[in-house]
């Protein structure tokens, strides 16, 4: 197998040093490339590596070797540019790293492509209302944006991230379950595994200027608010008593704003000298060196953007003692590996539990030993590798399914009733009742266009009202019986409406599967002329395999498709009956009534 392996790549990224160790892993059973983004420091592999054009997608001619196409997508736009526009343009696997990425499409929509009115629509498609008046008030300046505020996790904009992709992998069932809402594709769990652990010259505590008997609290990575940073400078300086021996180190980038913001807190409660602050980018030995001294590490998070965390799992197989928000994938971790405070309490549980571990020494080494037991069985390299494999084969069965669906969906955009994506939740549905089991449904699929979602109500209001209409006493001089003529004409006129719609998708299905089954046939010639023309040699053999398995598969979903079709045929007569007797029966009901001209159901088109 050939895949092509997406992800940053350079030592800043730590989506990059694990996504290098998974490449290398799957390197033993596969043929591994990587394709990155630019950068100044490139990590060091064997593996081949292909940096992805400037700010633009990949060709697609120089993609279709592969057998699998996986992108590694996190919420920063300078390291995921080129990832994002290549599986944009030429679907695969798409690694999940970050459940929101509002920030990541703000500064896409908004900065970088000077759209906002796509901003907007986006906004709107996946969050309806509520999701455009937020955008609107942000990009006419009345309210903050919504990346810039908590409420941000009720708006990830994960959605376009997966667009089009033919399965998602996430690293948390917290994830898992917020994607299942709206993408009907293969969604699996693997836990981001734990890198190789390399025996290095270890700093020393006084080389870090940590006195005798002081104790270190660190939080790593890119220093963001909801790191709760602000939240632990309060609580150590309101303290003093418990927390004057505490050195409070961020091991990582701080950005101005927030840095002043951490700093002015720092000074007003007098722990400015306890307080360490980096510039840019932390060397690995240095990060290194405060993780293995720390007393305690705070991987505190409000609200969870991670689908999990890279700093975490170091910190635990590290067997350090960690403290996290009881919240999003933080919350599936087991109580013996790490201590859990409410989210959003930090000013009231975080400075009894921090207290708490800094007295006692023979807890923090439990809590450690177990947080390192639970890391070394349960975020295994190998494990997830082989996740990566699986992903592989769900993906080969059902992507013929995926692509049916996409032409399906372009079909009727081409119609003039929406854009592609609008229609993929409705198919998944119906390709549900189709194909059973080779095709998960989507638990909250993709929001369907307003003419068709509203179609579906007002049968639906219909229905209760022609319910109702049959318990109506006959008065045909009355308010109520004139209603209901008039109720049972938009019955026949809905019916107009809406099956011919139907009987439109069902004859666009039969017309793919029969496209589908030519290309069965001309794949099946292709072969045979590969056979006779190589007489079967060596050199041809792999392929004349790999293209006799894909003909075969091909073949097997073409045949699934045509006896499945029969069902839907059925489900539309059964359909079209229900709703003609449903208006034979109220005619009936009515048809006693003296109305006059315009109220009588026959007589209205």
């Amino acid at each position: 197998m050939r895949i092509a392996w997406f992800t940053p790549f350079h030592h800043r990224s730590a989506i990059g040093r694990v996504g290098l160790a998974v490449a290398e892993e799957l390197s033993r059973n596969a043929e591994v490339d990587i394709w990155h983004p630019a950068a100044s420091d490139i990590l060091k592999t064997q593996l081949k590596t292909i940096p992805c054009p400037a700010g633009a997608a990949s060709d697609p001619r120089d993609l279709a070797r592969y057998d699998l196409l996986v992108y590694n997508m996190g919420n920063h736009l300078p390291n995921h540019l080129e990832i994002y526009e290549t599986a944009r343009n030429v679907p695969g696997v798409v690694i999940l790293h970050d459940l929101v990425m509002h920030h990541f499409f703000a500064e896409y929509y908004l900065a970088l492509r000077k759209t906002p009115a796509i901003y907007a629509a986006r906004m709107e498609r996946h969050y309806g209302d509520e999701g455009l008046s937020l955008a609107t008030e942000a990009l006419a300046g009345i309210a903050p944006g919504v990346w810039e505020t908590d409420r941000v996790i009720d708006f990830p904009f994960f959605e376009d991230a997966i667009l089009g992709a033919l399965g998602v992998i996430t690293h948390s069932e917290f994830s898992r379950r917020r994607v299942k809402e709206v993408f009907s594709g293969p969604v699996q769990t693997l836990f981001l595994p734990s890198l190789p652990e390399v025996s290095t010259p270890l700093i020393d505590r006084e080389s870090l200027e940590l006195a005798p008997g002081q104790s270190l609290v660190i939080t790593v990575g890119h220093a963001n608010p909801n790191k709760r940073i602000l939240e632990v400078v309060e609580i150590l300086g309101s303290r003093p008593e418990a927390f004057s021996r505490v050195v409070y180190a961020v091991v990582g980038q701080i950005d101005g704003g927030y840095r002043e913001k951490v700093l002015s807190a720092a000074n007003r409660l007098g722990i400015a000298s306890r307080l360490r602050l980096f510039d840019g980018f932390v060397p690995d030995e240095l990060l290194q060196a405060y993780v293995r001294h720390a007393d305690v590490c705070l991987n505190l998070r409000f609200p969870v953007m991670e689908s999990a965390s890279a700093s975490l799992v170091e910190a635990m197989l590290a067997e350090r003692a960690i403290i996290v928000n009881d919240s999003g994938f933080y919350q599936e971790l087991p109580s013996d590996c790490v201590r859990k405070i409410s989210p959003g309490r930090e000013s009231v549980e975080l400075g009894l539990v921090l207290q708490e571990l800094l007295q006692d020494d023979d807890a923090r080494r439990r809590l450690g030993a177990s947080a390192r037991q639970h890391v070394v069985e349960k975020f295994r390299l190998d494990r997830y590798a082989a996740g990566i494999m699986k992903m592989a084969e769900a993906v080969g069965a059902r992507k013929p399914l995926l692509q049916l669906m996409d032409r399906t969906a372009d079909r009727l955009h081409s119609l003039g009733l929406g854009s592609e994506e609008e229609f993929r939740g409705r198919l998944a549905g119906e390709a549900r009742h189709l194909f059973g089991a080779e095709l998960e449904e989507a638990e909250r699929p993709m929001p369907v266009h307003n003419h068709v979602h509203s179609s579906d109500r007002t049968i639906a209001q219909l229905r209760q009202a022609s319910a109702a209409i049959g318990a109506m006493p006959p008065c045909p001089r009355t308010l109520r019986g004139r209603f209901g003529a008039i109720l049972v004409s938009l019955v026949r006129r809905a019916m107009f409406w809406f099956l011919p719609q139907l009987e439109h998708m069902h004859a666009l299905l039969i017309s793919f599967c029969a496209q589908q089954e030519a290309d069965v046939s001309q794949l099946r010639r292709s072969l045979e002329d590969l056979r006779i023309g190589t007489h079967s040699s060596a050199e041809s053999a792999p392929l004349e395999q790999q293209l006799a398995e894909y003909v075969e598969r091909m073949a097997s979903n073409d045949l699934l498709y045509k006896t499945r079709l029969e069902g839907l045929e059925a489900r539309l007569d059964a359909l079209g009956e229900a709703y003609a007797e449903l208006w034979a029966a109220q005619v009936d009901e009515v048809s006693n009534l003296p109305l006059t001209q315009e109220h009588d159901p026959k007589s209205r088109s």
